[in-house]
């Protein structure tokens, strides 16, 4: 019992509300069908994630640095206009960073992973004892490698995010994520309702 509070507190809520807030989202500026199925929700994310490679590599090839609007589904710019542009650009980071971890269940609880990853390297870092001080004590280059080091270490983590959040009840985890994710994707539909 108290691992099922665990996971619902640390993934499933947290995968509830990132996929009410995406889907929300999505659904509201015509992205993606509120009476579509699971099967082609999965189908459209596909799309969506290709279509996002697509334009980056062009992007690449034609030597510009593509915007985040960019690898958005043409639509987003539409989204409500008297939301400011700094909250738009917020989702645009998000659907981003969601669409590079692969989009979908297994994208977002990616994604989740890392940013708790992250959010947790940079508080030790500014509550560690040796703080600052120990930065650059072994010189620069030191610093790069070891940072470089430990962002890929955290992205291998966040992909195999099951095995991050515990050693036991693995099954249970993926079990609570994912209804977590339904449940989002579910309330995003009802949107309108509470409206």
């Amino acid at each position: 019992m108290l691992n099922l509070l665990e996971a619902c507190f640390k993934i499933g809520f947290p995968m509830t509300m990132l996929s009410w807030l995406l889907f929300s989202w999505l659904y509201s500026n015509g992205s993606l069908d509120k009476k579509a199925n699971r099967k082609t929700i999965s189908a459209n994310l596909k799309m969506m994630k290709k279509t996002a490679k697509t334009e980056k590599r062009e992007a690449r090839r034609s030597k510009k640095k593509p915007l985040a609007s960019e690898a958005a589904p043409t639509d987003f710019m539409q989204l409500d206009e008297s939301a400011g542009s700094q909250e738009t650009d917020k989702l645009i980071y998000v659907y981003d960073r969601w669409m590079w971890f692969g989009s979908g269940f297994y994208g977002l609880a990616a994604l989740w992973t890392f940013v708790v990853i992250e959010t947790l390297d940079v508080y030790r870092f500014i509550f560690s004892e040796a703080g600052l001080a120990s930065l650059f004590e072994g010189g620069f280059v030191n610093l790069i490698v070891s940072f470089v080091i430990n962002q890929i270490g955290n992205i291998v983590t966040a992909f195999i995010w099951f095995t991050y959040w515990t050693d036991d009840f693995i099954f249970l985890w993926v079990i609570v994520a994912y209804v977590g994710y339904l449940g989002g994707i579910e309330l995003a539909k009802r949107r309108d309702l509470w409206t």
